[in-house]
């Protein structure tokens, strides 16, 4: 496996004649929110709804951040940091705190950290969660 392109710091791009040897290539990509879900409630041991909170919120920034202009935020959350807030929740944490925590203040911009909270505010409304 291979963290290939630009957007990845720390590792190298696969050459051609190495990636020649492989005798079939798989892409992988995240996970849906409901698949998502179910991994933070296997794994993790939240709660449907802080799952669905927790994974709506991370589709969103891959949608956003996938979006060749206009996006509101550049990066996406990968689903490991979504296993990091769910286990910060299932050890005490408030749900509020753990997705601020492990979410928004990993972003360097003060305008994206404003933008991810607003909309898990949304999510949270939207959804009518009790988290």
């Amino acid at each position: 496996t291979a963290n290939v392109g630009a957007g990845f710091v720390g590792t190298n791009k696969i050459d051609a004649a190495f990636r020649n040897r492989a005798k079939a290539t798989l892409r992988v990509d995240y996970l849906s929110v409901v698949e998502e879900a179910k991994l933070l409630i296997k794994r993790c041991g939240v709660t449907l709804d802080q799952a669905k909170a927790i994974a709506s919120l991370c589709d969103w920034t891959r949608k956003e951040a996938a979006k060749p202009t206009g996006g509101h935020i550049a990066d996406p959350v990968a689903t490991r940091t979504a296993l990091y807030v769910g286990e910060m929740v299932n050890e005490g944490l408030p749900m509020t705190e753990a997705v601020q925590l492990g979410i928004v203040s990993t972003y360097d911009d003060a305008e994206d950290r404003k933008t991810i909270a607003k909309q898990y505010e949304f999510i949270i409304d939207d959804l009518a969660l009790t988290v």
